[in-house]
């Protein structure tokens, strides 16, 4: 969200309203999940950002907390993370990767050869499910009067 919504949204909430962002960041697997299907990712999606971590992208979600208050037209800035994994075959898991806005702008022979690499070499390390770990936020601030 670019710094010039802010003032657009506040100019449409009432005196003392409330925005509420609520944010889910790119779902992430262990390190060693990149690390097995880095050339693939490499080769068929070069432009998609390698593993952040959770520490990164909670670090990410501050950022966007402080770009509220820094517009100037926000206050009493309140922020909640939560955390937490869950176990997905790996099927579900790529259909899952398959719907994030980077693969879906793949090109559909890259994102065809990224899938079909990608199963056979979590299957070969991983068996036939990986756990996956999310971050989702809440952002609430109160329009300045």
């Amino acid at each position: 969200m670019r710094r010039k919504c802010y003032p657009k949204i506040a100019d449409t909430l009432k005196a003392n309203g409330r925005l509420i962002l609520l944010w889910n960041v790119v779902p992430e697997p262990r390190p060693e999940v990149y690390q097995v299907l880095r050339d693939l990712h490499e080769t068929y999606a070069p432009a998609i950002e390698p593993y952040q971590g959770q520490a990164s992208q909670g670090a990410d979600l501050e950022q966007l907390g402080q770009l509220i208050l820094d517009s100037g037209r926000f206050q009493d800035l309140i922020s909640d993370t939560l955390s937490w994994q869950s176990t997905y075959r790996i099927d579900d898991y790529l259909t899952l990767l398959s719907t994030l806005s980077a693969y879906i702008k793949l090109d559909d022979r890259d994102a065809r050869a990224l899938w079909e690499g990608a199963k056979p070499r979590l299957e070969q390390h991983f068996g036939e499910t990986i756990e996956v770990a999310f971050l989702s936020a809440v952002q609430i601030a109160r329009k300045l009067v």
